[in-house]
């Protein structure tokens, strides 16, 4: 951990807030955001003889009544730059880091640094909205264990491989205790002797899940109205049938000339109970709608029906 993180932390935690803190800093010179950090005093590193007197010097004014008494109005002393001159690619560098923490705490991910160990060292506010903690309290704490990994064997599979196979890279998704999904995509740091940390870039995905579960409502409302026009076909069908069928049986039943033949009526009237049979068929189907399914066939879209089976 940093010097100013590891002030930080011990400022936000009660059992130690009231103590006073040093910081002892090869770059106070070119520095010009310690004022921001909540420590009580900073001393510049320097040639032995020096640096012991600004210690000394600064010990002994946090220990002293006149200092306990004035804790409460934050004052601060930076001792030892009055000989140090600023060094301008220092300065540069320290800038251009202050400039990247910027961006890392204002983007709309969570991004994590890790040890090799998975232990957090860094993390930007979002991470810590993500898991559900205060941003200090997740300092030190294990990623995989707040993650629960140990807890999945299919993770734990993908960590393992990251950290003894050399995988650039592993990604999987948590549901969290409060119904949160969160993608999450662990990357390792190398040098020659293997992983030496892991950065994690972990992301909310419930509203986009979310959506996507609303995009495929709106795709099956729109595949039961198509299968409307197709069910109306269906229907339009049989129905013309029977009433072609009734209208022979009349015939031959009398109510127009000629003699009745029964056996031709017998089949009029069988195949007319096919194909009220059939509608019966076609009602079961609408009503289990959500089975049917589309098929793009050249520059358009057909509704699957599945074959009916006539049953006597």
């Amino acid at each position: 951990l940093s010097g100013k993180t590891i002030c930080e932390v011990i400022r936000n935690k009660k059992e130690f807030s009231h103590l006073p803190v040093i910081i002892l800093s090869a770059v106070l010179a070119e520095e010009s955001s310690w004022e921001l950090v909540g420590a009580d005093a900073f001393v510049a590193k320097g040639p032995y003889n020096e640096l012991k007197a600004n210690l000394l010097k600064a010990v002994k004014k946090l220990l002293s009544k006149d200092r306990r008494e004035s804790l409460s109005s934050s004052s601060q002393w930076i001792l030892g730059t009055e000989h140090q001159h600023p060094r301008q690619i220092v300065k540069e560098l320290l800038e251009a880091n202050e400039r990247l923490m910027k961006v890392i705490s204002h983007i709309s991910e969570g991004l994590i640094e890790t040890d090799k160990d998975f232990r957090i060292l860094n993390l930007n506010d979002i991470s810590a909205t993500i898991l559900g903690q205060d941003r200090l309290s997740l300092l030190g704490k294990n990623l995989l264990e707040l993650l629960d990994i140990e807890k999945d064997t299919t993770n734990e599979r993908l960590i393992n491989n990251l950290k003894n196979k050399g995988k650039p890279f592993v990604e999987f998704q948590k549901v969290r205790e409060n119904g949160r999904v969160i993608n999450i995509i662990i990357n390792p740091v190398f040098n020659h002797n293997g992983p030496i940390s892991y950065i994690a870039l972990l992301k909310d995905i419930t509203d986009k899940r979310k959506l996507q579960q609303e995009h495929l409502e709106r795709a099956r409302l729109t595949v039961m109205f198509e299968m409307a026009g197709t069910i109306t076909h269906e229907f339009r069908q049989p129905l013309t049938v029977i009433q072609g069928l009734a209208e022979l049986a009349e015939r031959k039943l009398g109510f127009l000339e000629g003699s009745v033949n029964i056996n031709a009526v017998t089949q009029y009237l069988h195949k007319i109970k096919e194909e009220c049979n059939r509608l019966n068929q076609l009602t079961i189907r609408v009503a289990n709608i959500t089975q049917y399914q589309t098929k793009d066939i050249n520059k358009g879209r057909i509704v699957e029906l599945p074959t009916i089976e006539m049953q006597n």
